[in-house]
């Protein structure tokens, strides 16, 4: 018997829980199966006022944050964490034929992990202008060079643990210099997700190297976000309505079920 679909959104910190609340709000329809938030445990969501909303989700999966090691002395307790938050998102019920994977936040740690545990879901990649230079941003081996903590997560715990492989890369001059690291997947996002939301400010804009995956979008406003409250008394008013209709064709028709044209969108 053929599963409703899902969509399993996926964050870290809860900053990035309103982005998750308007796309729950905009696909639920599309969704019937249920929408679930993955979320990585940290301080941050213990200084937050986050539980009124959990109501908004089917289910809430919470999976700890992994700390990166700092010798061959801390190499297994990486790896056993690596291991355990593997198979504890392997174990969702996602169903590669009907749900969806859309990682708002979290494409290192636990966004890595669920794209990673399961390889065949249709998965899409929602990132702001600056973070989208980082995932592509290549470094010069002769300017950078792995950090050690870097070297071992890539050479031996990632490898080992089934995830995608991660580059952590500081400068050889001047490494301790904020702003100058690179972190991001050795892969390419193209490479790994379906498709690509692109956000700016203006919603017009691409990268240099535009792929078909990748679709521009805006972030909302500070008007509609303010009408976002309105959602919970029964209603939903007009700047709001405006960014979350496209939102509701986020899905190429070439997939069944909830998933629809592909035209813009609006996060």
């Amino acid at each position: 018997m053929q599963t409703q679909p899902k969509l399993w959104i996926v964050i870290s910190r809860p900053d990035r829980l309103p982005n998750a609340l308007v796309a729950a709000d905009a696909l639920r329809e599309r969704f019937p199966g249920g929408i679930h938030l993955l979320r990585e445990e940290s301080k941050w969501w213990k200084n937050a006022n986050w539980q009124e909303f959990v109501s908004e989700f089917a289910e809430v999966h919470a999976f700890p944050k992994v700390r990166t090691c700092r010798g061959l002395k801390d190499l297994p307790r990486l790896y056993r964490e690596n291991i355990n938050r593997q198979r504890g998102v392997g174990a969702l019920p996602i169903d590669p034929d009907n749900d969806v994977l859309l990682c708002l936040a979290g494409l290192l740690g636990l966004g890595n992990a669920a794209l990673s545990a399961h390889p065949d879901v249709y998965k899409i990649l929602c990132a702001s202008q600056k973070a989208f230079g980082e995932l592509t941003r290549h470094g010069d081996r002769a300017r950078f060079r792995f950090t050690t903590s870097g070297w071992l997560q890539n050479r031996v715990v990632e490898p080992l643990a089934g995830v995608e492989r991660t580059i952590h890369y500081k400068p050889r001059i001047n490494p301790g210099g904020d702003g100058v690291r690179l972190r991001r997947l050795q892969k390419d996002p193209g490479e790994i997700f379906d498709v690509i939301i692109f956000m700016s400010n203006s919603g017009g804009e691409l990268p240099a190297r535009v792929e078909d995956e990748i679709i521009p979008s805006r972030f909302p406003s500070i008007a509609e976000l303010d009408d976002f409250s309105a959602q919970f008394n029964g209603s939903l008013t007009g700047g709001l309505r405006r960014t979350l209709e496209p939102l509701s064709r986020l899905y190429p028709t070439k997939l069944s079920g909830a998933r629809s044209d592909l035209s813009t969108a609006s996060f």
